[in-house]
């Protein structure tokens, strides 16, 4: 089972992001309802370890906060594009629970991403090296966007399952779980 961590992202965000330039439409968005920020990236693993990592993940401590949009970027370069992404304003409250989540995760998935956490929201997938005009025009009409900012209350723990479509996540639990 391949399972990650992440907040979802609300539906009226979604519509404000797909309502984008009918000169992109042609690009490999990635599908809405796959929108989230991944907080940790857990991997492939046993169904066995499936009740350890949900425990582990109930003791975070996680207070409601606000999450902006803060410009966009591509990944891993301009000159080589794999991917187009919306950024998220990085927080006390966001960078406590990615601190919190790989800490409760550690003992039982070591941490294998070694770059630093950039708070984002991928929305493109190049699969041909874009020109630089797509890139630059993708920048402005993202930059020009209005998106509002929204809440969050909770995150959730993913299973991801790669498909010919893309992969396709389904939440296993939510934290807060809301029971008390």
């Amino acid at each position: 089972m391949r399972l990650f961590t992440a907040i979802d992202i609300p539906d009226r965000i979604k519509r404000d992001i797909l309502c984008t330039d009918v000169r992109f439409a042609h690009l490999n968005w990635i599908r809405p309802e796959q929108f989230h920020l991944t907080i940790r990236f857990i991997g492939e693993i046993d169904d066995a370890r499936l009740p350890e990592i949900r425990s582990a993940l109930q003791g975070i401590h996680m207070p409601e906060f606000t999450l902006k949009f803060d410009g966009c970027g591509i990944f891993p370069s301009v000159r080589h594009p794999q991917v187009f992404w919306a950024g998220l304003q990085d927080s006390p409250e966001l960078r406590s629970l990615k601190e919190q989540t790989d800490a409760s995760l550690s003992t039982i998935v070591p941490v294998t991403e070694k770059r630093d956490f950039i708070p984002h929201l991928t929305l493109i997938r190049f699969k041909n090296r874009s020109s630089g005009d797509i890139l630059k025009g993708l920048t402005e009409a993202f930059e020009n966007m209005t998106i509002k900012p929204f809440t969050v209350s909770k995150f959730h723990l993913f299973s991801s399952r790669l498909a010919t479509t893309g992969a396709i996540h389904e939440i296993v639990e939510s934290y807060p779980d809301n029971q008390g």
